[in-house]
């Protein structure tokens, strides 16, 4: 399995190599992530009220708390790519709507913050300190994961590339040990044909069915 570019990045620097291929694989990577929240805001923004109640593949939530939950920890990476002190509890605060232009506000500001500072660094998130790398992943990983539950609530179509799929897959390795699996964090991992798209692996791997829709889920 190819390395993980986050860790290949903190390998890099951890030499002193901070030449072109660090440069490169840097940018490469930002884009990469700037090109999956652009795609979910699109999502976010193509929600209608009608859709609010609908169920989605995250168990717990229906749209309008997937939203919540979406737009609230955008705003937690936005803080802690900054640097700066969260001014709400992330288990209690309510959004309350305008969904879109929080997640979009928020997006940028991660995206200026990591080109501005890049990631090889410890951040602090939610009063505990984390390595950057470690942020950088649950960025890959969270925004494709939830912009995938959302595309399949509304019945949209799922946008990420299979490139960025495939990155999401693996910070979701990097991320997710055995031990996480079945304690309300991350369910078991869904089988999947080794051959199947690397979105429906990418889903599979984080506990999603990947045949999940809206339809199925009104029929029981």
């Amino acid at each position: 399995m190819p390395e993980n570019v986050p860790a290949r990045l903190s390998r890099l620097s951890k030499t002193g190599d901070r030449s072109r291929p660090y440069r490169r694989a840097m940018d490469d990577t930002l884009t990469t992530l700037g090109s999956m929240l652009n795609r979910t805001a699109a999502l976010i923004a193509a929600v209608q009220p009608t859709d609010l109640a609908r169920p989605t593949p995250c168990t717990d939530f229906d749209v309008e708390h997937l939203l919540e939950h979406m737009t609230t920890w955008v705003q937690v990476f936005d803080a802690t790519v900054h640097d700066r002190p969260l001014p709400f509890d992330p288990s209690s605060h309510v959004v309350g709507g305008d969904y879109s232009r929080v997640f979009t506000t928020a997006a940028d500001g991660i995206l200026e913050g990591l080109w501005a500072s890049g990631w090889d660094r410890m951040m602090t998130m939610t009063g505990s300190p984390l390595p950057g790398e470690l942020v950088l992943n649950m960025l890959l990983m969270e925004y494709v994961g939830h912009g995938w539950d959302l595309a399949r609530a509304i019945g949209a179509p799922v946008p990420y590339t299979d490139d960025e799929a495939l990155v999401a897959l693996a910070a979701a390795q990097a991320i997710i040990a055995p031990e996480y699996r079945g304690t309300g964090m991350f369910d078991a991992e869904v089988p999947v044909p080794a051959d199947a798209p690397a979105m429906d692996r990418a889903m599979a791997f984080v506990g999603r069915d990947p045949a999940w829709s809206a339809a199925s889920v009104a029929a029981h």
